[in-house]
């Protein structure tokens, strides 16, 4: 999480790298690890007859979920009231920061939560009945408003 801060706050990605392929790094390093340590820990205590391949599914799911959780996070900065959001709006754009909307638009964006959502709904389902709640909330997350 911290390396994500740090690309976040003061850079150090590789000159090659394209802007969508930095955020995407820095996603999956700050709210992407936290949402992936959670997912996997339920996963490896979970006492599952085949744990790796849960460990698996589970990792796929959390990795977009959590990369889905940051560009709802970028939508609802360039959308809500901060009355709505529950926390000062537009900052990311006050800033220069760089954002999926900013990069995609706000339609492409949405596109990417879709595609996130999805394929973040799909990687469990071998798990059976026993992902419903994971995949509800995904589905949940997708459309927060807050």
């Amino acid at each position: 999480m911290i390396a994500g801060q740090v690309y976040d706050t003061l850079g150090g990605f590789a000159e090659a790298l394209p802007p969508r392929e930095r955020l995407a790094l820095i996603h999956r390093n700050k709210t992407g690890a936290l949402i992936r340590a959670a997912c996997r820990m339920g996963a490896l205590t979970g006492g599952a007859s085949d744990p790796s391949a849960q460990l698996s599914a589970i990792t796929v799911y959390a990795e977009a979920v959590g990369l889905m959780f940051q560009i709802v996070d970028d939508l609802l900065d360039v959308e809500a009231t901060p009355e709505q959001s529950g926390k000062r709006t537009r900052k990311d754009a006050d800033a220069g920061k760089l954002t999926y909307p900013g990069l995609l638009g706000l339609e492409g964006s949405r596109a990417e939560v879709s595609r996130l959502n999805a394929l973040a709904i799909e990687s469990i389902s071998p798990l059976g009945p026993s992902a419903a709640p994971l995949q509800e909330l995904s589905r949940r997350m997708a459309v927060r408003r807050s």
